[in-house]
C-alpha cells in the first residue's frame, strides 16, 4: 500500500528482469556456440593488426586505461575474426567489471616458436587461489563488487574457452605477484598457433 515501497518493489524486480532476460540471452548463445563454430570458416588472420584494431576502438569509446604493446610485424593464425574479437571483449569486460573506472589494462602479444601468446594483465584483485582452475566453468562467477551482482552470467570466460579451444588454442589464468609475492593484478593467456 506504501507508495515508497512500491517503488523499491517494481525497481527490484525491473532489475531482476534483465538479470533473468541476460542470462537467458547467454545460456542460449552458449547452448548454440558448438554448433557455429563448426559452421564458421576459418580464414588466415594477422592476429597483431586485428588485436591492434579491436583496442583501438575500445579506447574511442572506453575512459578505461587500455595499453597495446604492439609488434611492427605480422602474426598470422588461422581463425574467425568475430569469435576471437568476442574473447577479446570478454576478458577486458570481465577485468572492467571487476576493477570498474580506475582498471588499468596491459595487452601484450608475442610468438615463441610455433605459438602465438597473447597476454591481458590488469591491476585488479587477481583469482582467489581456490577459483584459478575454475573461472573457465560454466555460471562460474566471484564478483567482490556488490553493485556488478547480477549483472554477469559467469558464462563470458567458460564461452571463450569454447572460441579459442575450436581455434586448436589454450587459454589460462594466472595471478600477477609483485617481490613480496602479494597478488597485484590478474592475467589471461591466450596460445594459438601460428602459420608459418
Amino acid at each position: 500500500k506504501n507508495k515508497s515501497d512500491q517503488k523499491k518493489m517494481t525497481n527490484i524486480i525491473l532489475e531482476d528482469i534483465q538479470r533473468i532476460d541476460r542470462l537467458i540471452t547467454d545460456i542460449s548463445f552458449s547452448s548454440k556456440l558448438d554448433a557455429d563454430l563448426v559452421r564458421v570458416k576459418f580464414n588466415e588472420i594477422d592476429i597483431n593488426k586485428l588485436l591492434y584494431n579491436y583496442i583501438m576502438i575500445r579506447l574511442s569509446n572506453t575512459d578505461y586505461k587500455i595499453k597495446f604493446q604492439e609488434l611492427n610485424y605480422s602474426l598470422k593464425v588461422y581463425g574467425s575474426e568475430n569469435k576471437l574479437v568476442q574473447v577479446f571483449d570478454n576478458i577486458l569486460d570481465n577485468s572492467i567489471s571487476i576493477k570498474g573506472k580506475n582498471c588499468k589494462i596491459k595487452v601484450k602479444i608475442f610468438s615463441e616458436k610455433n605459438k602465438i601468446i597473447i597476454q591481458f594483465d590488469d591491476n585488479g584483485p587477481g583469482f582467489p587461489s581456490n577459483a584459478i582452475n575454475k573461472v573457465f566453468e560454466r555460471f562460474y562467477t566471484d564478483r567482490i563488487n556488490e553493485n556488478e551482482f547480477g549483472k554477469h552470467s559467469g558464462l563470458g570466460l567458460s564461452i571463450s574457452k569454447q572460441i579459442i579451444s575450436a581455434h586448436d588454442g589454450n587459454i589460462y589464468v594466472e595471478n600477477l605477484l609483485n617481490s613480496s609475492n602479494t597478488i597485484i593484478g590478474a592475467r589471461v593467456n591466450i596460445i594459438l598457433n601460428k602459420i608459418w
